[in-house]
């Protein structure tokens, strides 16, 4: 939200990728002017926007999540959300700033479980929880799925 020092550090830069994140308790009142910033900050470095999502603006979701499902938010994250893909959709259409959306869960988050439990003790040096069986070979478990 420092649009002087943003420009600053957009100087010169070919891509940004947008990955700022707020308490989910401020999202509605920082998200939109972050999103705005950063777009401004963007198209003044002629640069291109990667904006890093989540998958709170489908709302609750029966079925698989593909590029063409419409945004169903029902609460108040999901619609700050779904504020924040329109604002920057938009942006891309009239040309101001090139502009792709890639979303995940956040299950990874600084704020999520994994986070907590996994990411925060490893960089301490403590104890971690390991969710599931830790001798699954997950590499093998992606390449099977993927060929389905």
């Amino acid at each position: 939200m420092d649009h002087a020092r943003a420009c600053q550090v957009c100087h010169g830069v070919t891509v940004v990728y947008r990955c700022a994140n707020a308490a989910y308790t401020d999202w509605s009142g920082l998200f939109p002017p972050i999103t705005e910033g950063i777009i401004e900050d963007v198209a003044s470095a002629g640069a291109k926007l990667v904006f890093c999502d989540n998958l709170y603006m489908y709302g609750t979701v029966s079925g698989s999540i593909k590029e063409d499902l419409c945004y169903k938010a029902t609460g108040r994250k999901g619609s700050t959300r779904t504020q924040m893909a329109a604002t920057v959709m938009e942006t891309h259409k009239s040309g101001k700033v090139r502009v792709t959306i890639g979303r995940a869960s956040d299950y990874f988050g600084l704020h999520s479980l994994v986070s907590q439990y996994l990411f925060r003790p490893v960089l301490a040096g403590e104890v971690v929880t390991v969710f599931g069986n830790p001798e699954i070979n997950f590499s093998t478990f992606l390449t099977i799925k993927s060929n389905r």
